[in-house]
């Protein structure tokens, strides 16, 4: 069996994840798609349990440097495997024990095998969260190289603390960074941002490899994503950029992933403060989004006023169905 190590378990680093830089590489022998699932799947939860065990230290030849980590608070920005190790400790030298349990746990690799992304949905420390890690196979060794977590609180929690300007995106403590050879990606995501039925397109197109995440840890899965997001469409959702956008690509360039904080606009809605983390899958036909992201979190009163002062973006152009023509009728010789 291949041995693989899933990052995916830094979980509970709330800071690691990250994207090499991008260089030319030579060519890694490619590895069947599904034995690469199957042994990173495997691998989680021996990670999971060094998690559990407060081993920090063997947290080390888990994930990758440089990395990169966006949440679970405002303030969790991490952009090397260090800062994420110091920051773990940190939290259990209160806490003492994480408790993790993962509660559905997918993974889905690249062509080739040689990266992956990764969604799971887990309890830790009896808090619900929801993440999206991406991965990258060097060596038969699987080692994340960026992640995204959030708490994921109950619809009427946020629409509560909404009122309250107290919430916020994840992770605005960080410095935004950018990857060589992720431009298409950053340019689908950012037309995807005011106009989302791309995004539904895009996560609709496939039955078992796209996913939806939204804030409340909902995941939407492959083409009943369609079905979601007509609601979403019907209510204008649309989302105006907040900051900076970062982005990260894999060693193989197979799986690129951007992120950005925004605030999101629906009908009869409050402004609603969020990060979106989306990963892009390369195809033929160039990047396809394979999974969204949407987290916050929710802090004290008055921390996110000063979101509100970002305008909504103008609804997108429908376009107009065309009149049918009527037939012409013959003219009638005399």
């Amino acid at each position: 069996m291949l041995r693989v190590r899933v990052v995916v378990a830094t979980v509970l680093l709330a800071a690691c994840g990250g994207s090499p830089p991008h260089t030319d590489t030579p060519a890694l022998q490619s590895l069947d798609q599904k034995s690469a699932e199957g042994d990173a799947k495997g691998i989680v939860g021996e990670v999971y349990k060094t998690l559990n065990r407060a081993n920090t230290d063997g947290l080390m030849t888990l994930v990758a440097e440089p990395l990169v980590v966006f949440g679970p608070r405002q303030v969790d920005a991490m952009a090397t495997r260090t800062e994420a190790i110091v920051a773990l400790r940190g939290y259990l030298e209160t806490a003492k024990k994480l408790a993790v349990r993962s509660a559905s746990l997918v993974v889905v690799a690249s062509p080739g095998g040689r990266s992956a992304f990764a969604i799971d949905a887990i309890v830790a420390q009896n808090q619900r969260m929801a993440m999206t890690a991406i991965l990258s196979n060097a060596d038969d060794l699987w080692l994340v190289t960026a992640l995204d977590l959030a708490a994921t609180p109950a619809a009427g929690v946020v629409r509560a603390a909404q009122k309250l300007d107290a919430v916020v995106p994840t992770a605005m403590a960080g410095t935004p960074k950018t990857a060589d050879g992720a431009g298409g990606a950053v340019e689908r995501f950012a037309a995807g941002l005011a106009n989302p039925t791309l995004v539904a397109d895009d996560l609709a197109r496939d039955g078992a490899t796209t996913f939806a995440i939204g804030p409340s840890g909902d995941i939407t899965r492959g083409k009943a994503i369609a079905k979601a997001w007509a609601k979403r469409h019907k209510a204008h959702v649309r989302a105006a950029s907040a900051g900076e956008m970062s982005s990260g690509i894999t060693a193989d360039h197979q799986l690129a992933w951007v992120s950005a904080p925004v605030v999101q606009f629906a009908d009869r809605e409050e402004p609603l403060p969020l990060r979106v983390f989306a990963v892009y899958a390369h195809t033929d036909a160039g990047w396809r989004l394979a999974a969204y992201h949407e987290t916050l979190a929710i802090g004290d009163a008055g921390i996110g006023a000063a979101y509100r002062k970002i305008g909504a973006p103008p609804l997108p152009v429908e376009p107009v169905p065309a009149k049918p023509t009527k037939p012409t009728k013959p003219t009638k010789k005399r």
